[in-house]
């Protein structure tokens, strides 16, 4: 972490710029940051520490675009192309590897920060085809990683309703099984199924993700069986960009 307290000090230490200036350094900072601590040939399982703070510049970096983006001073190049889609590639990286990003993810965030994603790359759409390609690409991976979200709070969920269920002693002496503090049908059970349907709305919304799906330039593998859902383990963030930047090559062509 050496480099990195170095980096925050050259960052402290820069000189004043203005507005527009001042967010394109932040989102050189942060790019900076993500490189230094993704998993890399010289380091390929870093710490979950370092992986946190990888997901939480990829945040800004996606964040900070959305602010130049509304102002109107977006450069549309390949290189924003690149680092839209590395931030997110790695938000979702980090969200499918650390269990506790998983945990703590807020689901209609999330959803935001994709969204906002989308909206960049549809508008550098209209130079650059990369671009609506690597939309189509973070469909994918975006529609894999809100299941898997999904299922994981609900399996929570249910264990934790059924570990407070216990049997309850009537007067009559009868033993009556209810559940102690689960949530009502009108209570925050419900959350869920407005998010599932959040979630089915965001899939369903053509201006962002229109078909045809991506999995087709890459030999009908779904983005799961890519991720390695199955065994645990996680494709490293260069395979995928590898893919990206290889099928977008094809495509050029």
């Amino acid at each position: 972490m050496m480099v990195l307290d170095r980096l925050r000090q050259w960052e402290a230490l820069a000189p004043q710029l203005n507005e527009i200036q001042q967010k394109l350094s932040k989102i050189k900072g942060n790019e900076v940051v993500m490189l230094l601590l993704r998993p890399s040939p010289a380091t390929p399982n870093p710490s979950h520490e370092s992986l946190r703070i990888c997901y939480e510049s990829s945040i800004v970096v996606i964040r900070t675009f959305d602010q130049i983006y509304r102002v109107d001073v977006l450069v549309f190049n390949w290189h924003t192309i690149h680092s839209i889609f590395l931030a997110i590639v790695t938000i979702l990286y980090c969200t499918w590897t650390i269990p506790s990003v998983t945990r703590d993810t807020n689901v209609e965030t999330l959803m935001v920060d994709l969204k906002t994603a989308s909206n960049i790359l549809s508008a550098l759409a209209e130079y650059f085809v990369d671009a609506s390609r690597g939309r189509d690409m973070l469909y994918e991976l975006s529609m894999a990683t809100l299941r898997r979200i999904m299922d994981s709070k609900s399996h929570r969920r249910t264990a934790t309703d059924a570990s407070i269920s216990q049997p309850l002693v009537t007067p009559d002496g009868a033993s009556d099984v209810r559940s102690r503090g689960a949530p009502s049908a009108h209570g925050h059970g419900s959350q869920p199924r407005a998010i599932e349907a959040d979630i089915v709305s965001f899939s369903n919304e053509p201006l962002y993700f229109p078909e045809p799906s991506f999995d087709d330039f890459l030999s009908s593998t779904a983005w799961e069986e890519l991720l390695n859902q199955s065994n645990g383990s996680v494709t490293p963030i260069d395979t995928i960009m590898r893919v990206y930047s290889m099928v977008s090559t094809r495509l050029r062509v």
